[in-house]
């Protein structure tokens, strides 16, 4: 199940309308909707912000690494905002934890990785 599906079947089984959840969710009915569809009113495909994502997992009470699981497919946007500040590690340390990682988790590092590639 990809995220526009598992937000769609949740909003439906709570008997949510659009701008309900949005409001559970703190985001915008056209938000939820594009959600929904899995792309932008122009047709480009749907590449949320973590900010949304988050704000999405707490309306549906479930956990960021949770709601992560149904972005496989999704690029997602990273601003400097999603960053937190963790002292510097050594570089084997890291790459101990990315071959530990699981695949959601790594879906993440990757998508943080090509965005500060850019």
């Amino acid at each position: 199940m990809d995220l526009s599906e598992a937000v769609k079947e949740y909003r439906k089984e709570h008997k949510y309308s659009l701008r309900e959840f949005a409001n559970l969710c703190g985001l915008s009915h056209v938000q939820i909707y594009r959600i929904e569809r899995g792309s932008k009113t122009d047709g480009q495909p749907f590449e949320p912000k973590v900010k949304t994502l988050k704000k999405l997992a707490a309306g549906m009470g479930i956990s960021f690494d949770e709601i992560l699981m149904y972005c496989e497919d999704l690029v997602i946007r990273w601003d400097k905002d999603d960053m937190e500040y963790k002292p510097p590690i050594e570089r084997q340390e890291i790459i101990d934890k990315i071959i530990l990682a699981t695949p959601e988790q790594f879906a993440l590092i990757k998508s943080y990785v090509d965005f500060v590639t850019k």
